[in-house]
């Protein structure tokens, strides 16, 4: 549905729902390739299946307002579910299932073709699945990951945490006969958010010539473990950037 009022506003409202079915189906880990999130294809090839089913369905909210006394603004607000089957066929939350998403871009033209604007992100945790510390640390299973492995059994059953940054834009634009040049400087992430996974940070102790230290060294190959630390993920850095753009 669209609403179009008096001094350029704009109002929308949809909704989706949609189904798959034949979807891609890990056999090695057991769940979807829908919830594997970043981390599809960083090993290799897999076997795979098409049993997996899922569904998505939402809502999304726009208001729009161009330019009344040099001023624009646009607001969206979206709400949604992601769902895609375990190993019994169950609807389990995706690694997509962002519920709430807001989105809010305002800003001012000024004389001489200035223009400030400023954009504010909002979007809820994403589900995660926690690692598998005993696995991880194996020797044969480090060395082939080079990073700690999930925990399938537990998918998707935590989540992140809530993400939001603001960024700013400042442009000057110059405009000639056949051509414009505009020149920007944005700094994304201002104040520097939270990082959006709550998942620790789990890196290999080495030793002073950069090897891992194993804990057991003469216990059987395949039952060796690396010694591992921990930690949290540091905030999200602001990054200041410049630009120009060419139109012709």
């Amino acid at each position: 549905m669209e609403f179009n009022g008096n001094n350029n506003l704009k109002i929308t409202a949809e909704t989706y729902y949609k189904k798959y079915k034949n979807y891609p189906f890990s056999l090695r880990n057991g769940i979807s390739l829908a919830n594997l999130g970043g981390d599809f294809g960083v090993v290799g090839a897999e076997p795979l299946d098409s049993r997996g089913v899922g569904e998505t369905y939402g809502i999304e909210l726009l208001a729009q307002k161009r330019t009344v006394n040099d001023f624009y603004g646009i607001a969206s607000y979206t709400f949604g579910h992601s769902k895609f089957s375990d190993l019994n066929g169950d609807l389990k939350p995706s690694s997509w299932d962002s519920r709430h998403i807001l989105s809010l871009t305002g800003g001012k033209y000024f004389s001489r073709n200035w223009n400030i604007g400023a954009r504010f992100r909002l979007q809820s945790g994403l589900p995660e699945t926690p690692y598998d510390l005993e696995k991880s640390q194996l020797v044969n299973v480090w060395n082939i990951a080079n990073a700690p492995v999930s925990d399938y059994i537990l998918l998707n059953s935590q989540r992140g945490n809530l993400v939001h940054q603001l960024d700013i834009r400042a442009e000057k634009k110059w405009i000639f006969n056949k051509w414009q040049m505009t020149f920007y400087v944005d700094v994304v992430n201002v104040y520097g958010s939270k990082n959006p996974s709550r998942l620790p940070v789990i890196a290999l102790e080495r030793d002073t010539n950069g090897n891992g230290i194993v804990t057991n060294p003469g216990a059987p190959q395949n039952e060796q473990i690396y010694q591992l630390n921990y930690g949290e993920a540091d905030r999200t850095t602001p990054l200041p950037y410049f630009g120009f753009i060419f139109e012709f």
